[in-house]
């Protein structure tokens, strides 16, 4: 029943909401945005106007031409029900190309009274030849967007196909390295464009590829080949293989201030920020009141894996602190790759006075200006007031929400949820229609009934089931788990040997464990890693089939003495590089 009334009463608020903003004086957002920033002046580019509402007119394009030839314009639209939500997308899609060169502007486009973003592009004067041969009909075209980098740092690859004629059957061959730990990343979804050279005109198909070596010293990218037919005059099948040059690049060590400085990790990246926000807004808080602070986390040329742990840090005594499980993101962007790491912390004062939160640093290798950088977050001191609220509950068991944010939620996004339920309101209640503001509240009024309801329906539950959620925390002493393990093994039993050999990895890697032996393969080396492979493709081949333990192991057990008779390395000696782990299951 309680079910049944909310998801009528959703459904209705949803209806409501949306007939608020289909209505006369809604301006529609119509966002403009580029396949390529940076052209030459004969080369196409794809703009794409989105917009998720009805717009009030026609687009009008003619402004474009100023700068632009228009070879061809396309509009489609997409509707789609998510969790009973009907969303619509309009695209309004164009093929452009450069009238010159220079910084040139796509100007804002009117669709009637509502109007798109402006959007600025570089165009840089065409080259002589392009590199292609003036007869040739299909090319081959590879570069890096660097001849030296630091280990562990971003190298962005390019491949282009030039072809003036169709190609059918055409295959390329996958991308090699002579790094064979080196991980490679592919760079968004495929681009497509014509470019002029020497007055013909080409069809581009264009793919990149971020790589980040692992071992200093030379980087050979192994040429990539072509196998493509196609018809040539007079109507003559003819099949060609292409292959682009070997491409070598210096990998530079870790420079020796880095290896000098009190760091645990290695961050060669093009720039950093680290930002906070604190829910509350305020240094001053009440005793037994959450307040959720948010550590941001964002640099150039790297991979969310790379970041290191931001809020791992003792408030001491006095607060007690609960950290949300971080949230990792890979944002492509024109120069490549831009790794972000987010955490939030709860914490909740226990008493008055004040509490000092000591600083957050982050140091790293500026790979743009070659130098080593520090970004610092400065001490905070909360001032802690007496409780407004119920002392018994700060000294006895945290209360179902408090108790949530320790083992399945967090308190900040309750925080965050109750500021969203208000803000909400407060825009309904401003809505000018009297009709339309009668039916908001009593929605509003509904909605806030059944959310009552829903939490004392399942108050009780989420206790019992933090109840479980803790007694099935705790670790395992690393020789426990082995002897799992090995067990195991003898069993032969595969899907128990990879549940186990993760809890491992978690015991050997704590700051970054490993979500999956892929991971694990990643960070070993040797014949560990090769059974942990196979074993992993055994795991996914359709069907199963027979595995005997035996081999991985032996393995294992020489990967655990191996690490056990390593000595301590002297203060002089290069650390070890961390091992990016790969975001996508082996």
């Amino acid at each position: 029943m309680v079910r049944y009334i909310t998801v009528t009463c959703v459904f209705v608020l949803l209806l409501s909401l949306q007939a608020i903003n289909s209505s006369p004086g809604h301006a529609a957002v119509i966002e403009a945005t580029v396949d390529r920033m940076n052209v030459q002046e004969n080369e196409s580019l794809n703009l794409i106007f989105s917009s998720d509402s009805e717009v009030d007119g026609d687009p009008d394009f003619s402004v474009l031409e100023k700068d632009f030839n228009i070879l061809s314009r396309s509009q489609s639209s997409n509707i789609s029900i998510l969790n009973g939500r009907v969303n619509r997308q309009i695209n309004w899609e164009l093929m452009l190309m450069p009238k010159r060169a220079g910084n040139l502007q796509i100007p804002r486009i009117a669709f009637g009274n509502d109007s798109s973003n402006a959007v600025t592009i570089n165009v840089s004067p065409a080259s002589a030849g392009g590199g292609v041969i003036a007869n040739d009909l299909v090319y081959l075209e590879a570069n890096v967007d660097k001849t030296s980098v630091y280990v562990q740092s971003q190298l962005v690859y390019t491949l282009r196909i030039y072809h003036a004629v169709q190609l059918r059957n055409a295959s390329l061959n996958e991308l090699e390295v002579s790094d064979s730990d080196a991980v490679i990343e592919k760079l968004s979804e495929n681009k497509s464009y014509e470019k002029m050279i020497n007055g013909r005109r080409y069809r581009v198909f264009e793919k990149q590829f971020a790589i980040f070596p692992q071992t200093p010293g030379e980087l050979v990218i192994e040429p990539a080949v072509l196998d493509a037919q196609y018809i040539d005059l007079p109507r003559v099948m003819r099949t060609k293989r292409l292959v682009s040059e070997t491409l070598k690049v210096t990998v530079k060590p870790v420079p020796q201030q880095a290896q000098q400085a009190q760091s645990a990790y290695w961050l060669p990246a093009s720039s950093l920020t680290l930002t906070e926000q604190w829910s509350n807004g305020s240094d001053e808080i009440n005793a037994g009141d959450p307040v959720t602070r948010t550590l941001t986390l964002t640099a150039g040329g790297l991979l969310s894996a790379q970041l290191p742990v931001l809020g791992g840090i003792d408030a001491g005594a006095g607060i007690k602190q609960y950290a949300d499980q971080p949230v990792l993101e890979n944002v492509v962007s024109n120069g490549g790759f831009s790794a972000k790491r987010q955490e939030k912390i709860a914490y909740i004062p226990t008493q008055p006075g004040s509490i000092k939160l000591p600083p957050v640093t982050v140091t790293w290798w500026n790979t743009e200006k070659d130098r080593m950088e520090t970004a610092t977050l400065p001490a905070r001191t909360i001032k802690v007031a007496g409780a407004a609220a119920d002392q018994s509950r700060i000294a006895g068991q945290p209360e179902p929400d408090v108790a949530a944010a320790k083992g399945q939620d967090n308190i900040g996004d309750v925080a965050r949820i109750t500021d969203e339920t208000k803000n909400d309101a407060a825009s309904i209640a401003g809505f000018s229609t009297p009709l339309w503001f009668g039916i908001s509240v009593a929605l509003l009024i509904l909605w806030l009934l059944t959310l009552a309801t829903w939490y004392l329906s399942t108050r009780r539950r989420s206790q019992q089931n933090m109840t479980i959620s803790n007694e099935g925390r705790g670790h395992l002493p690393v020789k426990a788990i082995l002897k799992q393990i090995k067990s195991a093994c003898d069993a032969n039993d595969p899907r128990q040997v990879k549940n186990v050999l993760l809890q491992w990895g978690h015991e050997q890697w704590p700051q970054q464990p490993p979500t999956s032996l892929g991971h694990i393969a990643q960070r070993v080396n040797g014949r560990l890693a090769g059974e942990l492979k196979q074993l992993n493709a055994l795991l996914y081949k359709p069907g199963g089939a027979p595995w005997n333990g035996k081999g991985l192991w032996q393995s294992l057990e020489e990967y655990t003495q191996d690490n056990h008779k390593q000595k301590t390395p002297s203060a002089s000696a290069i650390r070890p590089l961390y091992r990016i782990a790969q975001t996508s299951e082996d």
